[in-house]
């Protein structure tokens, strides 16, 4: 499952999600053709087309109808049948065809058949996101939506009829579509699991510097393992977890968790958790947890090839402060090799309880994460 909410992953059961997801497969779409890539369109409307009918609402009429444009757009390139989609499109929205390329620009769509038996007037139906009340003509490619006690149903037709049973009026609604359990109309989960590595810092600065508690500054090479993502869909959770081991050095930990808000591909995040100082005591290192809290603003974006996947975050409190930052690609979509870069820097103040010595320590870390990447959704 992905994108953020991949249409293949509805295998078994129909996991809900939101109409304002739909502007993501419009974008990917788009994206697949000016990069010339008709199998990555392919692929698009695959997920798509096996997405929509757990589609969670009304479906979108505009986006859908600029999606429909670009699928007669590869269509046309490849020599297959584009009157159907394009039909449908510009029944929806005329003003699409004035940027299309001949024979496109000039086609005019056959007038549609004239509408059937009214519905019942017991639920509300829609033909590519727009009301009907009578059964309509279904020749070329379509959207076709019944809503009835605030729950949807949703079918992609092609040349088809009316489904027979939505033509009977009945007073009993349809069994809902199972819901994850969150509170959300789309729970999604997306995160990473993987190795880190690359170039780390240590300082520590004591007010008064002896034998027993020296100044340290190392720099040196740095792996660690990794893995952060979130829960939830509008309302959800994340975690943020990294465990260095600096060569020549001792290990750390980095653990952060919260509430996530998600709006549209960006989460807001807001929470805490606690960053380690590895102090050098008496020639031995004496690990640290200093508790901070935690806020920053993540990313979940599909972007060419995949997905791109980024946070920047940080918090301070007057005895500690850590800042990190993370960018990467989901190879594929939402569910591959998680590749990328990330930074982090952090310091802690102390207070030494055998005397009035306080010494600072801070670490750097920057480098490379790689692992694999699983999720869907925003």
């Amino acid at each position: 499952m992905i994108l953020g909410l991949l249409g293949a992953a509805v295998a078994s059961a129909c996991e809900p999600w939101s109409p304002d997801l739909l502007e993501r497969w419009v974008v990917r779409g788009f994206e697949a053709i000016d990069a010339e890539d008709v199998d990555a369109h392919a692929a698009v409307w695959k997920d798509l087309e096996a997405a929509l009918p757990c589609l969670d609402g009304p479906l979108p009429s505009k986006p859908w109808a600029e999606f429909l444009v670009g699928l007669a757009l590869v269509q046309n390139a490849t020599g297959e049948r584009w009157e159907p989609a394009l039909g449908t499109a510009l029944q929806v929205a005329p003003k699409l065809q004035a940027d299309l390329p001949p024979p496109m620009a000039s086609w005019t769509p056959p007038p549609p058949r004239p509408d059937g038996e009214v519905l019942p007037t017991d639920a509300h139906f829609l033909l590519d996101g727009l009301p009907v009340t009578a059964r309509p003509d279904l020749t070329g490619l379509h959207v076709l939506q019944r809503e009835q006690g605030g729950v949807y149903e949703t079918r992609v037709v092609r040349d088809g009829s009316f489904p027979t049973a939505w033509l009977a009026s009945t007073n009993a609604p349809p069994e809902p579509v199972p819901r994850p359990a969150s509170g959300s109309a789309r729970a999604v989960v997306h995160g990473m699991v993987g190795v880190a590595g690359g170039g780390s810092g240590a300082v520590q600065s004591p007010s008064a510097p002896n034998a027993h508690v020296p100044e340290v500054d190392d720099i040196g090479g740095v792996v660690a393992l990794a893995s952060h993502g979130t829960l939830g869909g509008t309302f959800g959770a994340f975690w943020d977890l990294e465990a260095p081991l600096r060569f020549g050095g001792g290990p750390d930990v980095d653990a952060f968790a919260g509430v996530s808000i998600g709006v549209g591909p960006l989460r807001v995040r807001a929470g805490g958790g606690v960053a380690s100082a590895a102090l050098q005591v008496d020639d031995a290192a004496s690990l640290r947890l200093a508790p901070t809290p935690h806020v920053g603003l993540g990313l979940w974006l599909p972007a060419g090839p995949g997905v791109l996947d980024a946070v920047v975050a940080g918090g301070a409190t007057p005895a500690a402060a850590h800042v990190l930052g993370r960018a990467g690609l989901v190879v594929g979509g939402g569910a591959g090799a998680w590749l990328g870069a990330e930074g982090s820097w952090h310091t802690s103040d102390w207070k030494e309880e055998s005397g009035p010595l306080r010494l600072v320590s801070r670490r750097w870390q920057l480098g490379a994460r790689v692992g694999f990447a699983w999720g869907g959704g925003a």
